[in-house]
């Protein structure tokens, strides 16, 4: 009876056994399922560490190129401002050239005008002048043939 006991023991305890086993299996299937979706989960955050990385040093090229443009900028602005100071210059010495132009193209004109306006009497007077003596010569011509008719 020893020897039933033992095999019904052993039966009970080998269906223990695959029962256990296979809870055992259902378990190790449910940890394998756990392993996958934590390994896509650390895939997915180290795809994102990466991308992140990639933003920072993208981010820092754009700060270097944004502190160079900006240093250009700057020198562009002061030499802008040289030259803009330059023009200023050489625009005022233009400025006084052409006043003084226009000034002397004002007096060389009024002196223009008087000598127009003088001109105008000289011929005038020089026209009655003449008108007297052609007249005068006329009237003696005149006289001239008349006596001598």
């Amino acid at each position: 009876m020893e020897d039933q006991e033992d095999i019904q023991q052993y039966i009970d305890r080998e269906i223990s056994l695959r029962s256990e086993n296979k809870e055992l299996k259902k378990e190790l299937s449910y940890l394998k399922e756990q392993v996958k979706i934590l390994n896509n989960d650390k895939n997915n955050l180290l795809l994102e560490i990466e991308t992140k990385y990639e933003n920072k040093e993208l981010t820092i090229q754009l700060n270097e190129k944004v502190k160079q443009l900006q240093s250009e900028l700057i020198d562009y602005k002061q030499r802008s401002y040289g030259l803009i100071e330059n023009q200023k210059t050489w625009l005022k010495s233009f400025y006084n050239d052409v006043d003084t132009i226009e000034r002397e193209n004002d007096k060389l004109t009024k002196q223009l005008l008087d000598r127009e306006t003088e001109l105008e009497i000289i011929t005038e007077r020089y026209t009655k002048m003449m008108n007297t003596k052609t007249m005068k010569w006329t009237g003696k011509y005149w006289n001239l043939l008349k006596k001598i008719h």
